[in-house]
């Protein structure tokens, strides 16, 4: 008797491998129109953006217009200019993950605002950025806070910095070769690694912002279930005379309150690390 044929089965994982690419332009410029017009200061002409990006009026045009069609940018101007739409910022936001674990955190981040007097935010790792994805206000007139949606280079960040200590080994190499490419002249990957390190090995970032005078940051790190590294919950500290807690004490409210969100997240107690000491 004939043997019945064996079926097979096609693993076309082995045609996603990251070192076959495909040439796909219109996708790649319309990609680069939006990671252009991410960066834009103000409203940019098809002009500016053609020039932004490298490319002709020509190249671009179809897709300037389908980005506005599909609600992505926005026209100004009479249509002469166009700016970023929130629509990227809102998708991230349905995102399960991002989704979760904003309502974890709304609760005790209200708390925390409340109790110490300052503004707090929590950040995800976004490519080689951090990506502000919940932001609570202080309840004083007078304080410090970061635009819900703010992106900022990780390693200019205390949040970033807690970030990427908490990265498998190769993806953390993976990041810091991006990093360095993207660096500016005065800038060294090195000082990046030596922060890294230092941070891993307290569990945590208590240093003056490297981006703001005056402010020192608080970071702890949020985790998920199996102990990686799913967020930062960060407070921008400004020491207002007798209207906030001294700092240690606002960095201990810090930490539990990161631990209250890692717990919802799935995280069992305690945190590896105390606030003993800084980095």
């Amino acid at each position: 008797m004939k043997k019945p044929r064996q079926s097979r089965i096609r693993d076309d994982s082995a045609d996603l491998s990251p070192s076959v690419t495909y040439s796909v332009p219109a996708g790649t410029k319309t990609i680069d129109v939006i990671e252009y017009m991410a960066q834009a200061q103000a409203p940019q002409t098809k002009s500016e953006i053609a020039a932004g990006i490298g490319k002709s009026i020509q190249e671009v045009y179809r897709i300037i217009q389908l980005l506005v069609a599909r609600g992505y940018l926005v026209s100004e101007d009479n249509g002469n200019r166009f700016s970023l739409s929130m629509k990227l910022f809102s998708l991230v936001h349905t995102m399960p993950s991002v989704r979760s674990l904003s309502e974890a955190s709304v609760g005790p981040m209200r708390r925390l605002a409340s109790e110490v007097n300052q503004s707090c935010h929590l950040g995800v790792l976004w490519d080689a950025e951090l990506l502000v994805v919940s932001q609570i206000n202080s309840p004083l007139n007078m304080s410090y806070s970061v635009a819900l949606g703010a992106r900022f280079p990780a390693h200019e960040t205390s949040s970033g910095l807690v970030l990427l200590a908490g990265l498998e080994p190769q993806r953390l190499e993976r990041l810091l070769a991006i990093i360095e490419s993207r660096m500016h002249t005065e800038e060294d990957i090195e000082n990046v690694r030596k922060h890294v390190a230092e941070v891993s090995r307290v569990g945590h970032d208590l240093r003056p912002s490297l981006m703001v005078p005056g402010i020192t940051n608080i970071s702890y790190p949020v985790f998920g279930l199996h102990g990686e590294t799913l967020a930062v919950l960060t407070i921008p500290f400004l020491a207002i005379k007798r209207s906030t807690l001294p700092l240690q004490q606002t960095a201990i409210a810090a930490s539990h309150a990161a631990q209250e969100i890692s717990q919802a997240m799935g995280y069992p107690l305690h945190f590896p690390k105390s606030v003993s000491g800084s980095s």
